[in-house]
């Protein structure tokens, strides 16, 4: 299944270097233009066409919904949006930029840690429009699009494969006057504010919650469930409990980065299981590896315990954690309505 997503129409400008349309499709939306084009050269491929524009309301179900990523966009906001999303979903990103006479390609796959930088580490910040003008302003050598495109698709079908050497860790620069390409060695930064570690990797420590920090528990759960709520227009499930019974049971354990509260999760017992019941991040420290991190914490006291397996759920909008969780080891077991709300359940196996 191919996905496109474009909310424009084909216009004449488009067609020296966007080879999927013609002049036949002047004025149609591009993305019924592509799964046209698409279809001519084998109509048993499945087209989803999403006639929008990408942004913070759609990206996340959008990711979710695929198994790599491709992005051709001609804007820092797009590309932005892109890297957070496929972060937090842990989807590849094979990303390529064009000039008038050169292109530049890579993998981003910051998920796997160490060795694997995503775009931010990259371009922290866009640059000012003058120094990085789009296609319409600066104009494209259309050849050009032709060859980085080409090698785009071949990294996405490497990654679908599971062949060859990913150029995750590495961006390949083409110079056409030169007919050049040159390969650059990208670090990972680590304090990017997408996957970087930053204050996550210093002083880091994970332990019971004490009821001096019960409104820091609180907060936090409650910026959660405000993020949720913008997002579907009402509840995932209902808000955790009483905090201050959960923290008397010893069930409430949080990560500290520096004296400072930057995550929590709670663990239930239940007979043969235990039941990671909620993993929530301090905005300010999201895309910091602290959700990972207690994760693994739960998983690591699952087995201290003695417990054969852990449980979680998730309510069935949030599809970046439904991709999520099978990615961690997580097998989902099911779907259906639990105290009045849609959920996806997943366990796994501690060995």
């Amino acid at each position: 299944t191919l996905g496109i997503i474009d909310h424009d129409k084909v216009d004449l400008t488009n067609l020296q270097r966007q080879i999927a349309h013609g002049t036949e499709r002047i004025g149609m939306a591009k993305v019924e233009s592509a799964r046209q084009a698409i279809a001519s050269v084998n109509p048993e491929i499945r087209v989803e066409t999403h006639a929008m524009a990408l942004d913070a309301s759609n990206v996340a179900s959008l990711v979710a919904s695929y198994d790599v990523i491709a992005d051709g966009s001609d804007n820092f906001a797009t590309r932005y949006l892109l890297t957070d999303a496929c972060f937090a979903a842990r989807k590849p990103l094979v990303a390529a930029a064009l000039a008038p006479f050169d292109g530049q390609l890579s993998t981003y796959k910051p998920y796997l840690g160490g060795g694997h930088p995503c775009y931010r580490c990259l371009f922290r910040e866009a640059p000012p429009p003058d120094l990085a003008p789009r296609c319409e302003t600066a104009g494209i050598l259309g050849a050009v699009a032709g060859v980085v495109g080409t090698l785009q698709a071949v990294e996405i079908l490497k990654e679908l494969l599971g062949i060859g050497e990913s150029l995750s860790g590495t961006l390949l620069m083409y110079d056409a006057l030169d007919t050049r390409f040159q390969r650059i060695k990208l670090p990972k930064d680590p304090d990017c504010p997408t996957c970087g570690a930053g204050p996550a990797s210093h002083g880091t420590t994970i332990r019971p919650a004490t009821l001096a920090d019960l409104a820091a528990v609180e907060r936090i759960v409650g910026e959660a469930y405000d993020k949720y709520i913008a997002r579907i227009g009402g509840k995932p499930g209902p808000l955790l409990d009483d905090y201050r019974k959960r923290i008397a049971e010893e069930a409430v354990w949080i990560a500290s980065v520096e004296g400072t509260v930057a995550g929590i999760v709670v663990l239930l017992p239940k007979g043969d299981h235990l039941l990671l019941d909620n993993v929530a991040v301090a905005v300010a420290f999201q895309g910091k590896g602290i959700g990972t991190r207690l994760i693994d914490f739960a998983e690591d006291e699952g087995r201290r315990r003695g417990f054969d397996e852990i449980r979680l759920y998730t309510h069935q909008t949030m599809h970046e954690n439904i991709v999520l969780y099978p990615r961690l080891g997580y097998e989902e077991t099911g779907r259906g309505t639990q105290d009045g709300f849609a959920r996806v359940f997943f366990r796994k196996r501690l060995g």
